[in-house]
């Protein structure tokens, strides 16, 4: 009887251990795995950083004859050019073409001109006739040639501004039908590629090394928002130089992006080099601060953490996490500063977790 009651209590024994290990195996198979973190004084710095490049200051457009055709271009975007290289050609053909049109033009201007000017002769002649006989035509003659003297006037320019297209073109045509770069320069922009027809708004747009450098980049994020439209600033660039107290103009593009520029004036900076813009807009030590990582935001207005607690469960003490409202002042640096009073310096704050989790979540802190 006694062996009886020995086997029982130890069959019972080993059932409530087997029944302990699965327990425990099947609660810890719903634990959160997470990483804590605690509250820590921190500094938050808000850079705007944009990386940008230098070029000269001033950009023009080189012109040419309208309406010819561009044959070849020689010359790339970010191109250096000396004055006087080649830029591109124009079509021979076209320019002959061009020339022609333009030296009958001014044949033809010449011709009227002529025709005007007798035509005013007679008219004074028969001015003079009409005052000799005292005549009442003399007053419409001398008016005839009056005006006959102001429509020659605008000829005589017609025909100077044609002459001088007649000029441009030959010489265009002289000097092989080449566009040539009025001074040193920067290529920073093809406007009339090979195939097409010249305008008015230029072939090629140069810039100019005559008024110096200027660095430009496109800045974006809300901190870049938050500049005015200056800014002082630093810039580096490779080969440890570095430029201190930059004056920065601000402007925002279409696109809802903020370009900033700087005029440049250092040894070692040349144009077609890049660079960083770097501009500091407030640096601040903050008491409470935790991961980013820590703090979710469930509304713009109401941000949240999780905290460890303790609390008494079936096999023991077991932990578990609490959902914490907290006021966010600032972000930055990989960091959130909090509002004092919400958590304590002692608290545990969630960091990390492999799972989604949510109030009341059994919880277990591992290394990272």
């Amino acid at each position: 009887m006694k062996m009886r009651a020995a086997v029982a209590l130890f069959a019972f024994a080993v059932a409530m251990a087997c029944f302990g290990i699965l327990a425990r195996a099947v609660d810890a198979a719903g634990v959160a795995q997470v990483k804590t973190t605690a509250l820590a004084k921190s500094t938050i710095t808000h850079v705007v950083e944009a990386q940008g490049s230098v070029s000269y200051r001033d950009e023009v457009a080189v012109l040419t004859e309208e309406g010819q055709v561009v044959s070849v271009v020689y010359v790339r975007v970010g191109d250096s050019v000396r004055a006087g290289d080649a830029l591109l050609a124009v079509d021979g053909g076209v320019l002959d073409d061009a020339i022609d049109r333009a030296s009958t033009a001014v044949r033809k201007l010449d011709l009227e001109i002529a025709n005007m000017r007798n035509a005013a002769a007679e008219a004074a002649a028969a001015a003079a006739e009409a005052s000799a006989a005292g005549e009442g035509m003399a007053g419409t003659a001398t008016g005839a040639g009056a005006g006959t003297t102001g429509s020659t006037e605008s000829l005589e320019l017609d025909r100077h501004d044609q002459q001088r297209t007649l000029e441009r073109l030959i010489a265009l045509r002289d000097d092989g039908c080449q566009v040539r770069a009025p001074h040193d320069g920067t290529v920073t922009g093809i406007l009339a590629p090979a195939g097409s027809m010249t305008s008015s708004s230029g072939v090629v747009t140069l810039s100019s090394a005559e008024r110096g450098l200027v660095m430009e980049a496109t800045a974006q994020g809300d901190d870049a928002n938050e500049l005015g439209s200056e800014a002082t600033g630093r810039i580096s660039f490779p080969g440890d130089i570095e430029l201190n107290d930059v004056a920065v103009a601000v402007a925002e593009d279409a696109d809802g992006s903020v370009h900033l520029s700087a005029n440049i004036a250092a040894d070692g900076v040349a144009a077609g080099m890049t660079g960083t813009f770097l501009i500091t807009l407030s640096s601040n030590e903050y008491a409470s601060c935790l991961p980013a990582e820590a703090v979710y935001e469930e509304t713009p207005s109401r941000c949240y953490v999780y905290v460890l607690e303790e609390q008494a469960g079936f096999l023991g003490a077991e932990l578990v996490v609490r959902n914490v409202s907290v006021n966010v002042l600032d972000r930055g640096n990989g960091v959130v500063a909090l509002a004092d009073g919400a958590l304590s310096p002692q608290q545990d704050v969630v960091a990390r977790a492999d799972k989604v989790l949510a109030e009341g979540d059994k919880a277990r802190v591992v290394d990272a």
